[in-house]
């Protein structure tokens, strides 16, 4: 994945808590960080998501 900025990636995470794909959870210490975890919705969409790579990877290798 190509990189990405720390505001790109703050708002696209947003964006999939507030679709309910994801969700955020506080980690207690001494790691005291969020983590991001898939939704039940978020788990019935991985494999369309696998498909649509998977199709996606043809298309890369046709050109």
């Amino acid at each position: 994945m190509p990189a990405v900025s720390a505001n790109i990636l703050a708002r696209r995470l947003r964006e999939l808590e507030e679709a309910e794909i994801i969700s955020r959870r506080a980690l207690t210490a001494p790691a005291g960080c969020k983590v991001y975890e898939l939704t039940s919705l978020g788990e019935a969409a991985h494999p369309v998501i696998g498909t649509i790579d998977r199709w996606a990877s043809v298309l890369v290798r046709l050109g």
